[in-house]
């Protein structure tokens, strides 16, 4: 039997796996859209050279067209800095985990006060609510007292 029986190491390392999971799904989605927003783009510039001295199409409807497609694109580029941030709090989560049980042997270790540095770092909700439905509210009780209001839902995009 080992000595990280009754830890929360294993509920950890689940968390970690399915934070790379939702950050992998994310990509995908992000990339497919902003794949589809170019292609769209790059139809919208081949038909106005097209035109020719036939009747151009309404140019309010076209340029509101590729305004929308470009927003659509900047909208998708933005998942590559919430992967890293998934990443990076991965990263975080498992160097914590392996200072932790370097510093004491794992019956010894102060869970609730790891656990909680780990959450805390986290800057998407999404992420704190994985934390909770799979470590447990109960392992973290400084987690009641977090204030939610400001806090990114997975999906969510804030454009800077």
């Amino acid at each position: 039997m080992s000595e990280l029986n009754n830890t929360p190491v294993a509920a950890l390392l689940e968390l970690a796996a399915c934070q790379l999971e939702v950050a992998v799904q994310t990509t995908e989605a992000q990339v497919d859209s902003l794949a589809s927003s170019i292609g769209a783009l790059l139809t919208l510039g081949a038909s106005l050279r097209q035109v020719n001295g036939a009747a151009p199409p309404a140019p309010a409807a076209v340029v509101h067209e590729i305004v929308e497609r470009a927003q659509n694109a900047l909208v998708a580029m933005q998942f590559h800095d919430q992967l890293v941030q998934r990443v990076a709090h991965v990263r975080d989560a498992l160097t914590g985990l392996n200072d932790a049980l370097a510093s004491a042997p794992a019956a010894d270790v102060d869970w609730a006060s790891v656990l909680a540095g780990i959450r805390e770092r986290y800057s998407m909700e999404d992420e704190r609510m994985q934390f909770d439905r799979i470590i447990g509210v109960d392992a973290c009780p400084a987690v009641a007292s977090h204030d939610a209001t400001h806090d990114s839902l997975r999906g969510s995009v804030d454009l800077f």
